[in-house]
């Protein structure tokens, strides 16, 4: 996650709850997980590696669906970054409609 608001990595504390949200551009499916962070450190080579992967196939979706241009999309990515591991201990639906914001609970 970004690591350019120096308070917001302070507060990366084990323990705390974090909230991280992810959709599919392409059908607006989006999705919160939430739980406690086990861990938080500076990223490694092997972090930073899956982050670029992850960072190219977003923003070649963005351009793909709304035709922004792929060069100025980065221009959005943070400086820093930092590593956040935790144990996801509650999922939500973020997706649009009724549903939004629903409990999703396995099997």
């Amino acid at each position: 996650m970004s690591a350019d608001d120096e308070r917001v990595v302070a507060g990366l504390d084990p323990g705390r709850t974090i909230a991280v949200t992810g959709a599919d551009i392409r059908t607006v499916a989006a999705v919160q997980v939430k739980g406690p962070i086990t861990w938080s450190g500076p990223a490694d080579e092997t972090d930073l590696a899956l982050m670029a992967h992850q960072v190219d196939r977003f923003l070649e979706a963005v351009h793909e669906v709304d035709r922004n241009p792929v060069d100025q999309l980065r221009r959005m990515l943070p400086i820093e970054v930092v590593s956040v591991e935790f144990e996801v201990v509650e999922t939500f639906d973020q997706s649009a409609g009724p549903e939004a914001g629903a409990r999703v609970t396995s099997g």
